[in-house]
């Protein structure tokens, strides 16, 4: 990537350039380019010297760490040949916007952390199902043919049907293959080739489970995984919800009235005044720390904090989203009639039913991750702008 520093600011070429009436496409180094309209004869644009045009090389540098009280804040140092991205350490002020940047921030970051773990794990269990399924020619064989012929149904559940391995290979339409490769049954529970036992109705369904598990991520390291990063993720934005809720009590100290009863021994007990507002604070989330996201979310509301989640309907996920968790942590991972109530105002209210399990898999976790991360955002920009904090971010 190519740029120049225009007054302070680096300035990202563009792929098409218009000088002294000439337009250039910018390609990588022998990199070609091959246009047509209409019958005209081809036309072949070979990449153009970007240093001609006044630009440099861009070098990307890692970020400092996140540091309390400091934000991480890059700069260009336009070099010779190349702009070079640099860090520094920005001393914050204390305004509130420094503390609740370190908020979104630390929120994001540890989202990310667990995106990341998740999909190293993914990583490693595919390798092993492919590892799996070169061992085994006949079992690559038959777990393709099912994933392919039973469209909506897992391979396992089609074995699981099954009185012996005979029987599910008649179910599946394999017979002949067996027949063309060498294999026969000495008895409908056992498939040999030649003078070699290959698989029992037991073997088999122990593979084929195997195989099932390390595909969906649903063996019990995975499945324990999924649960209590999706556990985990909610409790994150839980907490960074009454973070926000206690910078705002500090903002505009009228959100200190409430109906929290403080007893004379704990007004003794603070030193002054900024103690006793502390304690009121803490007092405060201790008892919205019970609350659900509706409620949180609401609390907010009615703080003058309009979410443009809305528009997107990002209310009615986080509403979702917090049943979920609840069911995997109260109802072994189903919804019951509490969260169809909870649910019956949302666009979710005919999606899932009393019973329903939840199985969390990594793509839905990302999707709802992304969604998360953009709650977080929307509520830090709005807590900038009606609070008139620098946006730091």
């Amino acid at each position: 990537m190519y740029g120049k520093i225009k007054n302070g600011r680096l300035i990202i070429s563009d792929k098409i350039i218009l000088k002294n009436g000439n337009i250039s496409i910018v390609l990588d180094e022998d990199e070609e380019l091959t246009l047509k309209k209409g019958d005209l004869n081809d036309i072949t644009v070979k990449g153009c010297n970007l240093e001609s045009y006044g630009y440099k090389k861009i070098v990307y540098t890692n970020p400092l760490e996140n540091k309390e009280g400091f934000e991480p804040r890059c700069y260009w140092e336009d070099c010779e040949n190349e702009i070079i991205q640099r860090w520094e350490y920005i001393k914050l002020s204390d305004d509130n916007s420094g503390d609740l940047l370190v908020i979104y921030r630390n929120f994001r970051d540890s989202l990310k952390c667990i995106n990341d773990l998740l999909k190293s794990l993914y990583d490693e269990n595919l390798d092993k199902y492919n590892a799996f399924l070169k061992t085994d020619n006949l079992l690559n064989k038959v777990w393709k043919h099912v994933d392919e012929t039973f469209e909506g149904t897992t391979a396992y559940k089609i074995v699981l049907k099954q009185k012996s391995i005979k029987s599910f290979f008649q179910e599946i339409g394999l017979i002949d293959y067996l027949n063309e490769n060498g294999y026969v049954f000495k008895t409908d529970d056992l498939l040999m080739r030649g003078s070699k036992e290959i698989y029992t109705y037991r073997s088999f369904k122990r593979y084929f489970y195997e195989l099932y598990s390390l595909k969906n991520l649903s063996n019990l390291k995975g499945h324990v995984y999924y649960n209590m990063s999706y556990i985990y993720m909610h409790t994150l934005f839980d907490q960074y919800i009454l973070n926000i809720i206690k910078i705002i009590t500090k903002i505009e100290e009228r959100n200190l009235i409430s109906k929290q009863n403080v007893t004379y021994e704990e007004i003794l007990y603070c030193k002054s005044m900024e103690e006793v507002k502390d304690m009121i604070i803490n007092k405060n989330i201790e008892e919205k720390g019970r609350w659900s996201y509706e409620e949180k979310i609401n609390y907010l509301k009615d703080k003058g904090i309009n979410f443009t989640i809305y528009k997107e309907n990002y209310f009615d996920d986080m509403i979702y989203f917090c049943e979920k968790r609840n069911a995997i942590i109260h109802n072994n991972g189903e919804f019951n009639t509490s969260s169809l109530k909870k649910l019956k105002n949302t666009k979710y209210k005919n999606i899932i039913e009393a019973g329903q399990k939840i199985i969390i898999n990594i793509e839905e976790f990302k999707k709802e991750s992304e969604i998360v991360i953009k709650v977080a955002n929307d509520l830090y920009e709005l807590i900038c702008e009606k609070y008139k904090l620098l946006n730091r971010y």
